[in-house]
Order: structure tokens, then C-alpha cells, then sequence
């Protein structure tokens, strides 16, 4: 019988414990929503500062600050010195990110009903899909097939270990008096990903283009 498939509502999956890659594909089913919810509270409140009310902008620092926290406790639980122990505890992580997510999908509702109030069409597209990473996010963490813990062996951690780069306001300097410029070629098969990515990166000055795989950017690099 095959090793069971954990796996949210937009397709993201990872293998069971038994698997030796299940590490990485729990870390990337995880940070996937989450870079998401953290990505579109912020381009939100950048693009449409003036625009907003009050209450939605204060709602907004609340869903950040909510999602700094989820990412914070899984940055936590599965830091690399805790792999050394051979046991990832999953199930106190679980625990801890329903008071977050409840969070971030109650503000989120909030402000979807401010914005349709204020007829804010282009927020609450992008409010929506704050909602729903959340919502995923919270759909896998409720699963029965998540898993409470996972052995994991010390050169299996380091051999899987990810380094990976939330572009959030902060990973930019937004006071360096040099001008940003260049055409960036963004590859991801997740749509929020790319479409999250490019607008951040035109905001700061870059042109972009998105293929939704490795196969389709390769054709794109050798027409352009």
C-alpha cells in the first residue's frame, strides 16, 4: 500500500514521514500561503494607502503582524538546531497557528466588507486571496493526515535545509537614491506567486515577464 499524500486545497502536497524528502515539501506547503498572506497585506497598503479607510489600513497592520507571527513560529519549529534531536515536533505547531490564522481570516472578512462597501474592486481581489491562502493554510494544519511528528535525521535536515527569501518591504531600501532597473524573468507554478512577485518587483522599478514552468521560460529566454 502506498505511503499516504497530505495535501491542502491548492494542490500542494508532501509525502508521509516514511518519505526522506517530506521535510522539505512540509516546509514548502507551509511558507507557500504564508509568504502569500504576508506578500499581499503589504503591496495592499503600499498601492492603495490613500485610497483605503482608516479601519481597513489598521485591519491590514493586524493580518501583517498575525502573519509575522505564524511565520515566526514555524521558522521556530523547524529550525535546523532541533533536527539534531532526530524528532520535529508538528503537533504544538498546529496548535499555536489557529489563534493567527483566526486572525488573519477574521480582519481579512472585515476589510472585504469595508472595501466592497467603498466599491474597492482591485482590494478586495487581492484581500481574497489573503483569505484564501489562510484558509488553506488553516485546511492543511486541520487535516487528519498531518502529521504530529516526523523523524528526521541530522544529514537528511541538512541535505533538505531551504533558504528561502520573503520580498517584503523590508528586503528593499526604499531610500537608496540609485534607480532600480532590469527585465526579471519570474518562474514559479504557483499564479499568486508570480503575480505577488512581479508587482512587487515593478513597484521598485524592474520590468518582468512569468512563465509557469521551467520549459516555458526557457522558450521565453530564446525568443527575447
Amino acid at each position: 500500500m502506498p505511503d499516504p499524500i497530505i495535501q491542502n486545497e491548492t494542490g500542494d502536497s508532501f509525502e508521509s514521514m516514511d518519505d526522506p524528502n517530506s521535510l522539505a515539501h512540509i516546509r514548502h506547503t507551509l511558507r507557500t500561503p504564508l509568504n502569500q498572506i504576508l506578500g499581499y497585506a503589504e503591496m495592499i497598503q503600499e498601492e492603495h494607502e490613500q485610497d483605503l479607510p482608516p479601519s481597513v489600513l489598521e485591519d491590514l497592520k493586524k493580518i501583517h503582524t498575525a502573519g509575522g507571527q505564524l511565520l515566526a513560529l514555524i521558522q521556530d519549529r523547524l529550525a535546523a538546531w532541533k533536527f539534531e534531536m532526530g524528532r520535529v515536533d508538528l503537533a504544538s505547531m498546529r496548535f499555536e497557528a489557529r489563534t493567527p490564522l483566526n486572525l488573519i481570516i477574521g480582519y481579512t472578512e472585515l476589510c472585504e466588507e469595508v472595501a466592497t462597501e467603498e466599491r474597492l474592486d482591485s482590494v478586495i481581489a487581492d484581500l481574497k486571496k489573503i483569505g484564501g491562502a489562510a484558509k488553506n493554510l488553516q485546511a492543511l494544519f486541520a487535516s487528519i493526515s498531518f502529521p504530529d511528528s516526523i523523524e528526521v535525521q541530522r544529514k537528511m535536515a541538512e541535505d533538505t535545509m531551504e533558504h528561502t527569501t520573503f520580498l517584503t518591504r523590508s528586503s528593499v531600501n526604499k531610500d537608496s537614491e540609485e534607480k532600480l532597473s532590469g527585465h526579471i524573468l519570474i518562474i514559479d507554478d504557483n499564479e499568486m506567486n508570480r503575480d505577488m512577485l512581479c508587482r512587487r518587483l515593478e513597484n521598485q522599478g524592474f520590468e518582468t515577464s512569468e512563465a509557469e514552468n521551467g520549459y516555458q521560460g526557457v522558450e521565453m529566454l530564446k525568443e527575447n
